[in-house]
């Protein structure tokens, strides 16, 4: 009797346990993408994952780099509405994806980029309105810090909060009024940390996100003279544009074209540039523990005139420095040849 009985116990624990388990792990299972997705992983992998700008643009400049080479079928898949597109940059296997907006939209797109594939690292590179005269257009930024600029209380008065004797950075409404500085009923917008996520938990918050410093140190070795002057071979700009090392840069969901705003951020919070997707995607890799870039090409300066041509230039730039990167990145991740102690 005794042989039976096991046997049905262990059936009712099998069942039970089909019963626990969860509802998406069934979804991805009967997915007819998980078959393919997972040889993908199995057979190509690991992944270098490039989050592209959110531009018709900047992804035709992209496929027509001559640097990404498609896969000949399956070259892309869908997921929450996202085109993974899958092949090689640079010789490495590669996915790239278009960041999305707002920013809680490109979260959203890294944590898909991050679950769906095996993953060596990722890479995010667009354009940015430059703060400082420490970037001007079109030099290439590798920023070391990136901030959520749009995490902020609004306040009816002037705050006087410190925290750990320092106090917190805050834009006072009526200081902007004309003719002259004032009150003003909206009061004041402070700025705050967020919650910083990590594989280990969120038990603290910050305002600056660091970038993977390993990966800034490779980076940092590309040189300008990488870069173009002229754009189209007929129009150039007078001077060779610039790599910009070392930079912390902001980002939030509204596009900033103000200069008396730019100005408050470059002298209050030491920011050099603006864009619309950096921090989304540097805090889901901190939180997923992942190796992570950013390059930002100066393309304009918020209040000034946009020079279509500076642009231009400015997002080819940018396309060849992640091209440098890769490059070297790719000689790094080559196995070095053992040399005899004998």
């Amino acid at each position: 009797m005794a042989g039976p009985m096991v046997g049905l116990k262990l059936v009712a624990l099998v069942l039970g346990l089909l019963v626990m388990v969860p509802k998406t792990m069934q979804r991805n299972v009967d997915d007819p993408l998980y078959g393919l997705l997972q040889r993908l992983n199995d057979n190509e992998g690991p992944f270098l994952g490039i989050i592209l700008p959110e531009s018709d643009r900047d992804e035709e400049l992209f496929k027509n780099s001559g640097y990404f080479e498609a896969r000949k079928d399956n070259s892309s898949l869908m997921f929450a509405g996202r085109q993974f597109n899958i092949g090689k940059f640079r010789g490495m296997s590669a996915v790239y994806v278009r960041a999305g907006e707002p920013l809680a939209n490109v979260g959203a797109t890294v944590q898909l980029l991050i679950e769906k594939f095996r993953l060596i690292g990722i890479i995010s590179y667009g354009t940015s309105g430059s703060t400082s005269d420490k970037l001007d257009v079109p030099n290439v930024a590798v920023p070391t810090y990136v901030a959520y600029a749009s995490a902020w209380k609004w306040q009816e008065w002037e705050p006087s909060v410190e925290v750990h004797g320092k106090a917190r950075p805050s834009l006072k409404i009526g200081d902007y009024n004309v003719p002259k500085p004032g009150e003003n009923k909206l009061g004041s917008i402070q700025y705050e940390k967020v919650r910083k996520y990590t594989p280990k938990g969120s038990k603290r918050e910050t305002f600056w996100f660091y970038i993977y410093p390993e990966w800034v140190d490779i980076a940092n070795e590309i040189e300008a003279s990488e870069l173009d002057r002229c754009i189209g071979g007929t129009t150039c700009n007078e001077q060779l544009p610039e790599i910009v090392k070392g930079l912390r840069i902001a980002s939030s969901d509204s596009y900033i074209s103000n200069s008396a705003y730019a100005n408050f951020l470059r002298d209050h919070l030491d920011v050099a540039a603006v864009d619309t997707d950096s921090a989304g995607v540097v805090s889901v890799a901190v939180a997923n523990g992942m190796p992570h870039i950013v390059f930002k090409a100066a393309s304009n300066r918020p209040g000034v005139p946009q020079d279509p041509k500076l642009s231009a230039l400015a997002r080819e730039n940018v396309l060849k420095v992640v091209a440098a990167f890769v490059d070297r990145l790719s000689q790094k991740m080559q196995p070095q040849p053992r040399i005899s102690i004998y």
